[in-house]
């Protein structure tokens, strides 16, 4: 759950790409840490760019989990928080 002192946690995707439609062109800019986990089930996870690295209108990825390779999820970090 995130409070109002915390942010959604910094993931870092690798994924197969011959598992994923030909419309995720930029996968790899998945490894960037410039995502957070916005949502996660059994089957797929919902990221979106961190606000920190995006002006205007925000993007959510969904991956099925059968394409990740490798996930990496730090923890939330409060805000103003130094990383």
């Amino acid at each position: 759950m995130v409070t109002t002192s915390s942010t959604l946690p910094r993931v870092e995707v690798e994924v197969d790409p011959t598992k994923l439609s030909d419309n995720i062109v930029h996968y790899k800019e998945l490894e960037s840490k410039q995502y957070r986990l916005l949502l996660q089930t059994e089957n797929r996870v919902w990221l979106f760019k961190s606000t920190d690295h995006v002006k205007g209108i925000l993007s959510v990825v969904t991956l099925p989990k059968e394409s990740l390779r490798v996930m990496t999820i730090e923890r939330a970090t409060p805000e103003g928080d130094n990383q």
